[in-house]
C-alpha cells in the first residue's frame, strides 16, 4: 500500500485558514469546515486511509493511502490516479460547500493539486515529520511547496496535476 502526499492551495493563496505565529498555526473559524471535510473522506471512500494532515494558512497537506483490497479495480497507475482525482475533487467540492455554509461565499480552491507518491521502500516517517513540522519553517512570503525537504531528501519532485 503506497502512501501519497497531497497538497492543495486556496485560490490566489489567500490565508483563509489562519496564520503562523511563533511556529504554531493559529486557525481561523472556517478551518473547522476544512477539517470536517477531510475527516469525512473515508466514509465516502471506505478504502481510503488517512495518515498525517496539516492545515496551513493557504494550503493543506495530507498523507493518504488507497488500500488495494478495497480498490481491486485499480490495477495500474492510471486507474489509481483517476481514483485520486475523484477523491480530491470530492473533497474540494465538499469542503467548499461547508465553508460557504459557514458564511464565507468567496472561498475557493486553486485549480489542481500536488501529489507526491511514496514508494514502499521509502519511509513515510520523513513525510509525516515534514507535514507535522511544516509550521516551524513557514515563511509567509513563500509557499510550503518550496520546502528544502523535497530539494534535499528527494529526487522526485512534487507533480502538479491540473485537471479541474
Amino acid at each position: 500500500m503506497n502512501k501519497i502526499l497531497v497538497t492543495f492551495s486556496t485560490d490566489e493563496d489567500v490565508f483563509h485558514f489562519g496564520n503562523i505565529i511563533d511556529g504554531f498555526m493559529v486557525s481561523f473559524s472556517l478551518s473547522e469546515a476544512i477539517c470536517e471535510g477531510w475527516f469525512a473522506l473515508p466514509r465516502r471512500f471506505p478504502g481510503l486511509s488517512l495518515d498525517s494532515f496539516m492545515l496551513m494558512p493557504d494550503h493543506i497537506h495530507g498523507l493518504i493511502s488507497l488500500r488495494k483490497e478495497s480498490f481491486p479495480h485499480l490495477s495500474n497507475e492510471e486507474e489509481r490516479e483517476l481514483m485520486l482525482r475523484r477523491i480530491i475533487y470530492f473533497y474540494k467540492e465538499l469542503s467548499t460547500n461547508l465553508v460557504h455554509r459557514e458564511g464565507f461565499p468567496n472561498f475557493s480552491w486553486k485549480r489542481g493539486y500536488y501529489r507526491y507518491l511514496i514508494s514502499p521502500e521509502k519511509s513515510s516517517l520523513l513525510l509525516r515529520e515534514y507535514i507535522i513540522s511544516n509550521t516551524r519553517g513557514w515563511n509567509s512570503g513563500r509557499s510550503g511547496f518550496q520546502s528544502s525537504f523535497f530539494r534535499v531528501r528527494s529526487n522526485e519532485p512534487f507533480e502538479l496535476i491540473l485537471d479541474f
